[in-house]
This record gives C-alpha cells, sequence and structure tokens, in this order.
C-alpha cells in the first residue's frame, strides 16, 4: 500500500519534480510535497483506488503527515496493507 502511494506521489502528483529523498517518513508537509489542492487530489485518488469514501472529520494533517501515516489511516478504514 505505502508502495503504492510513493509510486502516486512521484508519479502522478509531484509529475517532474526530483524528489529523490521522498520515503515512507518524510513528512510531505514540510518537504513541500503536500498543500491544499494536491491534498485533495491525493484524497481522490487514494479513494477512488482503496474503494472508500474519506470522512470529512478525517481530513487531519495527522493522517497525511508521512505516507507511513496515510498507510496508518488506510489501514484504520479497513483497506488491506
Amino acid at each position: 500500500m505505502e508502495r503504492q502511494i510513493l509510486d502516486y506521489l512521484r508519479g502522478d502528483l509531484l509529475a517532474g519534480e526530483a524528489l529523490d529523498e521522498l520515503t515512507a517518513e518524510t513528512d510531505l508537509f514540510q518537504l513541500g510535497v503536500l498543500e491544499s489542492v494536491r491534498v485533495m487530489r491525493l484524497v481522490a485518488w487514494l479513494e477512488k483506488t482503496f474503494e472508500f469514501q474519506a470522512r470529512p472529520a478525517d481530513l487531519v494533517p495527522e493522517h497525511f503527515r508521512t505516507v507511513a501515516a496515510i498507510g496508518s489511516y488506510l489501514r484504520s478504514r479497513g483497506k488491506a496493507a
């Protein structure tokens, strides 16, 4: 799951930006990978890819700070690893 998310971030969301240091533990906000528009694009992709509906109350920075946190959030919503 985390590998899929990293691949999406590198390939689609960041198209063309060189971010070799991006790992599952990278702070995506601090590095500038995520900002408001990209978060919404990421959430839309996650919903489609992992077939679930994000609840508005779940759209908090803690769930999206790192790829590992995103994976934990998805697992808490019953999505398999």
